[in-house]
């Protein structure tokens, strides 16, 4: 970590290090995580449905429905705050709305899985999958900020995107076996049963909400009225553009399909390769990022990303073993990238305003992978290889707001 000052030193042995439980916590936020990552897989899956001969969707008419499912994920800050003005019920502050979310998210999978209408019933079944998992990542990503220490989060972040990666994973290896025996609407069921290891987060114990932990005005004034507030969001917008590529949100399927056709069970194969690349490096990575410095685990990180993601204009349509390799090289530096982004931004968000301020900056990362998400629906039809050099091209831009960015007085902790 940066060097902290005595002040800011005790606030942190007061507030996370005196009862820090890194098992209890890192468990509950794994067990969030891994139904995160079954549940948003069905952002890879719908893809291949509705392309399917029951609907014959366009690339661009898939594209839309993938951007307008994340529609709420660009208004969770409103949730953080929400969340973080909200009276708790006793030590019951985020957990409510994990519990919340999970049933919300049940609902909109069931009401997915019984309609054929696309816009009418698909649609808006998506985006209340959508809400129900806004809910509950927004209340799990706080309560982990809410009790781990600035040097844990390397750590916390990658074992909950590991855990992510793992479920997304399971989740499509028993889709392919689902759907090829029993058909769509089966598959589409499971994602009920997957919603479930989300409530084993109740038994996460939550700190009572003092007044260092309450919103206040003073905080919120000092801290959007500190200039570097505006490179936090450079940084939220520039330093993770790979995200548009993760499997949950639709998009990568979109470029496999222009190497390998439409082919369900290569697109799968494809999805596992980069989920056990993202778990192996989550796990491994998030806790050297610690050790290391988040910066500078970040500026690695963002090399390694890019040349992953370059690989990919070496394929030819057909080339699909080597897409595989290449799919979990991709899972394996994204996943490194995004852990070391998160841990570099944690560092920066006042206790005060937990939910609020880290979901202010995840806005920004939703708002730049909906306009990347826009960019590689229209180039894939010119060529996928000038799709992703262009990725690639902005991924870099992250190295400005890298180098500038820095604390202020009320940040949880300092930017090493």
């Amino acid at each position: 970590m940066g060097r902290i000052s005595p002040e800011k030193n005790r606030r942190i042995e007061r507030l996370y290090k005196k009862d820090w439980n890194p098992r209890s916590v890192l468990s509950g936020y794994f067990s969030v995580y891994i139904t995160e990552g079954m549940v948003r897989s069905i952002m890879y899956i719908l893809p291949i449905y509705l392309a399917s001969s029951l609907f014959n969707l366009t690339a661009v008419e898939i594209g839309f429905i993938l951007v307008m499912a994340y529609v709420p994920w660009h208004f969770k800050f409103l949730i953080g705050l929400g969340m973080d003005a909200a009276p708790s019920f006793g030590t019951w502050r985020r957990r409510t709305y994990i519990v919340l979310g999970t049933f919300i998210t049940m609902a909109g999978v069931m009401w997915l899985a019984g309609t054929t209408n696309v816009w009418l019933g698909i649609l808006p079944a998506i985006i209340m999958v959508m809400v129900g998992d806004a809910l509950i990542d927004t209340g799990m990503d706080s309560l982990l900020l809410d009790v781990t220490p600035p040097d844990w989060h390397g750590t916390g972040v990658g074992v909950g995107w590991g855990a992510r990666a793992i479920g997304y994973t399971l989740s499509l290896m028993l889709t392919l076996a689902v759907q090829s025996v029993w058909g769509w609407t089966a598959v589409l069921y499971l994602f009920v049963f997957y919603s479930i290891p989300a409530l084993l987060a109740v038994e996460i114990q939550e700190p009572r909400v003092t007044v260092e932990r309450k919103i206040a005005k003073k905080p919120l004034v000092e801290t959007f009225t500190d200039r570097k507030v505006l490179v936090w969001v450079a940084f939220a917008f520039f330093g993770a553009f790979v995200y548009v590529l993760d499997p949950t949100r639709g998009f990568l399927s979109l470029v496999i399909t222009s190497v390998s056709g439409q082919s369900a069970s290569s697109l799968l194969y494809a999805a596992i390769c980069f989920g056990v690349g993202a778990a192996i490096s989550s796990f491994v990575m998030g806790r050297q990022v610690d050790r290391i410095g988040h910066r500078r685990g970040y500026y690695v990180s963002l090399v390694m990303a890019f040349a992953s993601v370059m690989l990919w204009t070496t394929l030819s349509p057909g080339m699909v073993e080597i897409m595989l390799l290449f799919s979990f090289v991709l899972g394996f530096c994204s996943a490194f990238n995004i852990v070391s982004w998160f841990s570099v931004l944690a560092d920066t968000v006042p206790p005060n305003f937990t939910a609020f301020m880290w979901q202010y900056d995840m806005g920004w990362l939703h708002v730049a992978a909906f306009v990347t998400g826009i960019f590689i629906s229209y180039m894939v039809g010119s060529g996928f290889a000038v799709a992703m050099a262009g990725l690639g091209l902005l991924m870099l831009l992250g190295f400005i707001p890298a180098k500038l960015i820095s604390s202020i007085k009320a940040s949880k902790g300092e930017v090493s």
